[in-house]
């Protein structure tokens, strides 16, 4: 949870509404999941605009999210941005 910045996004809000994860951005909000891919810390988009197609590796540092990395991957071509934790 906590607010995030990217280049490409700009600033990110992730909270908790009503039990369930929410990615707000100033395009978009979208809800999200939690799932473990090969022993990464992952979410996905559940939602508009990427429902089941962007994941999102979580980094830690001492046990604190530091930053995510949103991997959009089409198949063809593979795209990640940085969100840093503010």
């Amino acid at each position: 949870m906590g607010k995030y910045h990217g280049e490409e996004l700009g600033d990110v809000e992730i909270a908790i509404v009503n039990g369930k994860g929410v990615m707000k951005t100033p395009y978009w909000e979208s809800e999200f999941g939690r799932k473990n891919e090969d022993g990464k810390d992952m979410l996905i988009m559940l939602q508009f605009p990427y429902p089941g197609l962007m994941n999102f590796e979580v980094k830690k540092n001492n046990g604190n999210v530091t930053e995510l990395v949103m991997i959009e991957d089409q198949m063809i071509v593979k795209y990640e941005y940085t969100l840093k934790k503010q």
